[in-house]
């Protein structure tokens, strides 16, 4: 508090502050108005651009601080570097800058509210506009606003001809939001495609008089027409000019962070996140760690904006990036599981550019990478055409995987998905799996598995849909790179240090976990089910799942396949390795029989003389 009593506003804008308030509240402002300067000084600036980045990565900031340069606000842009440049003329225009993340998708609403959308944005340029629908809307504004302007702009004895470009800027946030709010739902999209298509091609018919547009979104949805008919668009989402455009680097955090550098340390280590020696270099490392790696170039890589503000403003490391909704583009987009565990994929790449996405035949690859799931790991250039390869970017975004998918696969149908139940299971989980509790681990698997099966209950999809995800879904979990990759999950989501297909001499164990006893390694096999003996008795009660009892038949295939792999870890020597480190070792083998049957076995790893390894009752 001040000496006034009035609260001081926090330093860190994570609440949707404009970049007016951000200077006005001295708050911190990372200056990425060089790189607006680039932008619209180049010379196809009378172009639309589109810029692709995930929610909550800065794009709204980034059009508020382009509105604010066009009205011609040269006082708030003191000291940064746009300001510097003498050459930049600081003349003021009409701007358009609107939201879609504000309309209203129920039924018979979109339009009312995206009109009311338009209409607000006429009267903060002190128009007021009587047309019936959005698509007239936008463009009498646009007409308006141009004839206008031309009129003053003559008035004050400037030049005419400098108006050729066109006199009014178009800024429009998050265009595809109302689309991917009601993916799932194609009747509904339908209609908002079709009102979309009429809106965005009414922009069309004005860009004579548009100066400078910009839009933001998630994807490129070509049903839309706003690329289709706006073909003189640029994508600058994989430009490398304007890779750092949204997003901080390593650079922008040592230089606009240093003074809060001291006291966040200070408070972390009394939260024991960081060791009592660490120091603003180790801070650093850490919050690389957490929050750095994204990439639209595979070179410069920029840290989540939103992320490091609430560390900062918290001075706690967490995954603040999923507690936004941000992940609302996937939970809907890639509702199968096949589409999930595309993000384990060590090869996933994309070429040449975003393509513009069938809004019913999406790309579950490239819309990961733009919801912020995956980044650009590297690129590689054959001729005309680049080569994306991609990459999870950094710890927030595994976390956020595993919240996500453990949610999806873990808590059962009947229950609210969050993160207390899910740490509060793990915990049971981890538990076991340090003490070697075969038959709670078998439990706890088993449990996950059913709620696969029990998946979807309550999800508001249309029943063809949900045959379609099931579907697909049935075909996904009959893999072991699935149950791996799952498995691989539930450990890591403790912090646990877990290596998929760790090498050995002469082959690859599934997983090698580096536990508090030790080191695991685990070998997982499965078999598809014969109809006539699949498990089919699962069923939930008010609080827990329960299992029906196994047949003899199916005891005797998961036996089988636990022998299996136990020969396997010991032929290959998958655990040699960390016994020569002198470490205890444990081998765990995992039997899975259809979707629903699982059999644990934990044993230790022993050596006897001279002789190869050899697996002891533990």
């Amino acid at each position: 508090m001040t000496e006034t009593g009035i609260e001081e506003k926090s330093p860190f804008p994570v609440g949707g502050s404009t970049f007016e308030e951000i200077i006005n509240d001295k708050g911190v402002y990372v200056d990425k108005t060089g790189l607006i300067h680039a932008l619209i000084s180049a010379s196809w600036s009378d172009a639309p651009y589109f810029l692709s980045r995930p929610r909550r990565f800065g794009k709204t900031l980034l059009l508020d601080t382009i509105k604010c340069i066009f009205q011609g606000r040269r006082e708030l842009f003191s000291d940064l570097e746009i300001e510097r440049r003498p050459a930049f003329s600081w003349d003021a225009f009409p701007v358009i800058h609107i939201s879609l993340n504000s309309t209203k998708s129920e039924e018979g609403l979109f339009e009312p509210s995206l009109l009311k959308v338009v209409k607000r944005a006429a009267l903060e340029n002190g128009v007021v506009l009587d047309s019936g629908d959005s698509s007239s809307a936008i463009a009498d504004l646009i007409l308006m606003l141009s004839l206008d302007h031309k009129s003053s702009w003559k008035k004050q004895g400037k030049d005419p001809r400098l108006l050729y470009k066109g006199n009014v800027v178009l800024l429009i946030d998050e265009y595809d939001f109302p689309l991917i709010s009601n993916i799932g739902n194609p009747e509904k999209q339908e209609k908002i495609r079709l009102t979309l298509r009429e809106f965005y091609s009414s922009i069309k018919s004005c860009l004579r008089y548009l100066r400078f547009t910009f839009i933001t979104g998630v994807t490129k949805f070509k049903q839309v027409s706003l690329f289709s008919s706006m073909n003189t668009v640029k994508d600058i989402s994989l430009d490398e000019r304007f890779s750092t455009i949204c997003g901080f680097t390593i650079q922008d955090v040592k230089t606009y962070f240093s003074k809060y550098m001291s006291t966040t340390l200070s408070d972390l280590k009394s939260k024991r996140q960081v060791d009592e020696h660490a120091d603003a270099d180790s801070l650093i490392e850490h919050l690389m760690k957490w929050y750095n790696g994204y990439s639209w170039d595979g070179k410069s890589q920029v840290l989540n904006p939103l992320s490091v503000l609430t560390f900062f403003e918290n001075r706690r490391f967490g995954n603040y990036w999923y507690q936004t909704g941000s992940s609302l583009l996937t939970s809907r987009v890639a509702n199968n599981a096949a589409d999930y565990f595309k993000i384990f994929d060590k090869d996933l790449s994309f070429d040449d550019s975003f393509p513009e996405m069938d809004l019913y035949n999406l790309n579950a690859t490239i819309l990961l990478m733009q919801a912020g799931y995956l980044t650009v790991a590297s690129t590689t250039e054959n001729g005309p055409e680049i080569l994306y390869a991609l990459k999870v970017p950094n710890n927030e975004i595994r976390d956020s995987i595993r919240l996500e998918l453990l949610a999806e696969f873990f808590v059962p149908s009947n229950m609210e998905p969050g993160k207390s139940y899910l740490n509060q299971k793990y915990l049971q989980f981890l538990k076991a799996f340090n003490t070697r509790n075969e038959e709670e681990c078998e439990f706890f698997l088993s449990a996950i598995l059913a709620g696969i099966i029990q998946r979807g209950a309550g999800s508001p999809q249309t029943m063809e849909v949900k045959e379609r995800v099931n579907e697909k879904l049935q075909q996904a979990t009959t893999t072991e790179f699935f149950f791996r990759s799952l498995l691989q999950l539930l450990i890591e989501f403790g912090n646990k240090s877990v290596m998929p297909e760790s090498p050995s001499d002469i082959g690859r164990s599934d997983l090698a976990v580096k536990s508090s006893n030790g080191w695991v390694a685990i070998e997982i096999k499965h078999e598809k089910a014969d109809s006539a003996h699949e498990q089919t008795d699962v069923s939930h009660n008010k609080r827990d799942i329960v299992l029906g009892g196994r047949s003899e038949y199916v005891n005797g295939r998961l036996e089988k396949m636990i022998n299996q792999a136990f020969i396997q870890i010991i032929q290959k020597n998958y655990a040699k390795k960390y016994l020569a480190d002198g470490f205890d070792v444990y081998a765990a083998a995992v039997a899975i029989y259809g979707t629903s049957d699982v059999m644990v076995r934990f044993r230790k790893v022993i050596w006897k003389g001279d002789q190869k390894t050899n697996i002891a009752l533990y």
